[in-house]
């Protein structure tokens, strides 16, 4: 069974193990850098609300075990565990007051993303952009007691019909995101070590550079943490030193000492070939290194 075939079936299989009432369909999803996903939506009816579920990874599965009667019980298990046990207060996305300590921004590459940059609101930082969305899992966690599985959305991309209906500026937008994402998403600044679990008298290598990871305590997103006020100034004040930035993805970036022999044409090299063999396509945020200088607080390509 092809991967169409595989979805096709996957609808029909689904909609017989439900209520008639309940509605199964594919939707074709644009997510970052221009990376389109097949989702399964699952629709009740009265409700406004429904998970939705990426079944690219379920086929993978399948053509290991070729058993469709497990994935359709996968797959209704995440419907079940996820679907919400009211409606969404959808006034809460209608008016900007009733969630706008929620709103926070991130970072994405600005070329691969020209054009969903053309209906959202973003400030552009070098070869990035800035755009801001809605942590609507907490509306969701506020309407269910259960968990939220990695295969469905928890973040509303604020587009511009949104600015819109708000009746407010971009520059409002941006400074309420300025002062919630650090609070939200607090940053966290480690030995790359410590993230691995490796106990740093292992590290014997003395010409080998000290590496520190910087994202948020979620690691969702937290690539955005090289932004916050005063960061990037407290950790070259730490190291002593200005800092090459590698942009590891969209959820965390990689901190070296000017201190520590890098070569940038390398560097840039290893960061555009690791982009291309172990990162998803929608997590790249970009293919070259940036330099924080400390004497002018900026980041610099």
């Amino acid at each position: 069974m092809n991967y169409e075939e595989f979805k096709n079936k996957l609808v029909c299989d689904v909609s017989e193990r439900l209520d008639s009432s309940i509605n199964v369909t594919l939707k074709q999803i644009t997510k970052n850098n221009g990376t389109k996903f097949d989702a399964l939506l699952i629709c009740e009816e009265g409700r406004n609300i429904a998970p939705t579920i990426y079944i690219q990874s379920f086929f993978e599965e399948y053509q290991k075990d070729l058993d469709m009667e497990n994935t359709v019980n996968q797959i209704l298990d995440i419907y079940r565990t996820s679907m919400p046990n009211a409606n969404m207060n959808i006034d809460v996305f209608v008016s900007y007051e009733k969630c706008k300590d929620l709103i926070v921004y991130k970072v994405i590459n600005q070329k691969d993303n020209e054009e969903l940059l053309q209906s959202i609101p973003h400030y552009d930082f070098l070869d990035l952009s800035v755009v801001y969305e809605i942590m609507a899992d907490k509306f969701l966690q506020s309407v269910t007691n259960t968990y939220k599985h990695e295969n469905c959305e928890g973040y509303v991309l604020i587009s511009s019909y949104m600015l819109n209906m708000w009746n407010i500026t971009e520059e409002e937008l941006r400074e309420q995101a300025i002062k919630n994402t650090p609070l939200l998403r607090p940053h966290s600044f480690r030995n790359i070590l410590e993230v691995l679990g490796i106990p740093a008298f292992e590290d014997t290598e003395d010409d080998k550079p000290k590496m520190y990871i910087l994202t948020n305590k979620s690691g969702i997103h937290g690539a955005s943490a090289m932004l916050y006020s005063n960061v990037l100034r407290d950790i070259s004040d730490e190291l002593q030193s200005n800092l090459f930035i590698i942009p590891s993805s969209i959820h965390e970036i990689i901190i070296i000492s000017e201190n520590e022999n890098i070569d940038s044409d390398d560097m840039n090299s290893f960061i555009s070939y690791v982009n291309s063999t172990n990162l998803e396509p929608e997590e790249i945020l970009s293919d070259h290194m940036y330099y924080y200088n400390r004497s002018t607080n900026r980041i610099v390509m």
